[in-house]
């Protein structure tokens, strides 16, 4: 399949550019999209389908589990805390106690909640479970991750309304053997991701992969949904809209590795043109 990759602009600003028709695609949280929402698109596979939100605290830490978070400071970038928060009271547990970054947008947030954490002034530190090798990093500490486990959809695929479904059918189908690539031979790809990311750590971006792989090769085949998730995920981001609003899916999407899958496979990238843009890391 022929893919232009076009420069990402903000998770918010790709799901717009998406609606507004210049791009086809995009891979987006669902929060932000929700901050965009409603918008001419539509998730077309759910990839990641539970929360990678949890706590990063030090590997001496007393704390093993969700319910030992209730009223520990915690420390975060605005997005990563929004959901901490969310999903701490979804899950019926006693907040943590939210201690106030610098500022609450720009770059940097989660280095400067590391070093909160490395100088004591928090017990752990809110984000996403893929970026605990550069936690471990920005504190100098030795981490490890406590996730909270909501049963909740985190990120996908999003397309216009107005691209063929057929279209979407192939490249929802290149995606996931991308995936399924990436499963056996996690290396693939760094050298274009070094490429456009030269500061991201090799090691790092491997087992940020293999932290997040879990929750896309889970129970549920990756690119699936249901009306029952999409009203969970709603709900557990207090949005008002429908499933209907959210999601499409043309129709579902082969099980990776079957006949069907490498048959699709074959097609969509023997024929078809898309544009992407990345959500940024």
């Amino acid at each position: 399949m022929e893919v232009e990759l076009l420069d990402p602009s903000g998770e918010v600003d790709n799901c717009v550019r998406v609606a507004r028709g210049e791009a086809d695609f995009c891979l987006s949280r669902v929060a932000a999209y929700l901050a965009a929402a409603p918008v001419a698109a539509r998730y077309v596979a759910v990839l990641v389908g539970r929360s990678p939100i949890c706590a990063f605290v030090p590997a001496s830490s007393a704390i093993t589990r969700p319910d030992q978070l209730s009223g520990r400071r915690v420390g975060g970038g605005v997005w990563a805390m929004a959901e901490f928060v969310g999903a701490m009271s979804w899950l019926g547990l006693a907040p943590a106690s939210v201690v106030p970054m610098s500022r609450t947008s720009g770059g940097g947030l989660l280095q400067e909640a590391c070093a909160m954490l490395a100088a004591g002034r928090v017990e752990m530190v809110a984000d996403f479970e893929d970026l605990l090798p550069r936690a471990r990093r920005h504190s100098g500490m030795d981490l490890r991750s406590v996730p909270l486990g909501a049963e909740v959809y985190s990120s996908g695929l999003v397309a216009g309304d107005g691209v063929a479904d057929e279209l979407v059918g192939q490249v929802c189908a290149a995606v996931l053997a991308a995936l399924e690539r990436q499963r056996h031979d996690p290396a693939l790809g760094l050298p274009e991701l070094l490429a456009g990311s030269p500061r991201v750590v090799p090691a790092d971006a491997i087992e940020g992969w293999q932290l997040v792989e879990p929750r896309i090769f889970a129970r549920e085949q990756p690119g699936s949904m249901t009306k029952e998730g999409w009203a969970a995920t709603l709900a557990y981001s207090g949005s008002a809209l429908e499933p209907a609003a959210v999601w499409r899916q043309p129709a579902a999407p082969p099980v990776a590795g079957s006949r069907e899958h490498r048959l699709r496979q074959s097609d969509a990238l023997s024929k078809g043109r898309a544009a992407f843009m990345e959500a940024p890391g």
